[in-house]
């Protein structure tokens, strides 16, 4: 579904990410692992198109989108939960939904907000309170919420356990099965290699933007060299 081959990027003049090739297949729940200023953030900002590839190719089914206009990537059905999450403060719940429909608004959006809602029923008690109201962990299923009104094919998560309790990780990441059920792919970057690696099928270990490891999370998460770096055990 989505391939990166030999993706070079950065800022400026100064590359970040050197050489990157990988792959999310449709279906699949990909984790990408590092520590931080690994290169992680900015493989998710080359696929959307916010950094521009330096070389390299980033393909969304065989088509090349490398360097594209931002919201003609989100068309194709990509959508990205930034880190930090950046809900919009003083509107209500159900207007930053609203917001993330923008490029897809119709007759669906009621549909769309009843699955969201489903998804996350917390959001449905909470609604009409702005989102500066909301809990840490209530504002993260706000962002993916947010994602999920422009109905997307692929879902790219940056950093969703940042600054939440281990309970309220839990059950961010427990969601992730349902959004398969809903036929959702995700790449999901973590600095949390113990949970990243618990829900996902597939999983790349970048260090200073490259590739150093791959393989099932399985695998990752009981090789030693994995677990020394990454898991601290």
């Amino acid at each position: 579904m989505l391939e990166l081959r030999n993706l070079t990027a950065g800022y400026g003049r100064r590359p970040v990410l050197f050489d990157l090739s990988l792959v999310v297949r449709q279906g699949e729940v990909v984790a990408l692992i590092g520590s931080n200023g690994a290169g992680k953030t900015t493989t998710l900002r080359t696929i959307t198109g916010l950094v521009k590839p330096f070389g390299g190719t980033v393909t969304l089914d065989g088509q090349a989108i490398g360097g594209l206009y931002t919201p003609l990537i989100v068309a194709r059905g990509i959508a990205m939960v930034p880190e930090g999450r950046r809900v919009f403060a003083s509107l209500s719940v159900e207007e930053n939904l609203k917001v993330g429909a923008y490029s897809n608004w119709g007759r669906e959006l009621p549909a769309r907000l009843a699955e969201v809602y489903e998804l996350f029923p917390r959001l449905r008690e909470r609604r009409a309170r702005p989102g500066s109201s909301l809990s840490g962990g209530e504002q993260q299923m706000l962002a993916i919420g947010r994602a999920l009104m422009c109905s997307p094919r692929l879902l790219l998560l940056d950093e969703p356990s940042m600054g939440l309790a281990p309970m309220l990780v839990e059950q961010i990441f427990t969601r992730f099965a349902d959004l398969k059920k809903l036929g959702i792919t995700i790449l999901v970057v973590e600095q949390n290699a113990m949970v990243a690696l618990g829900v996902a099928d597939r999983a790349y270990v970048l260090e200073n933007g490259r590739i150093v490891l791959q393989g099932a999370a399985g695998d990752l998460r009981n090789n030693p060299e994995v677990r020394r770096a990454y898991l601290g055990v």
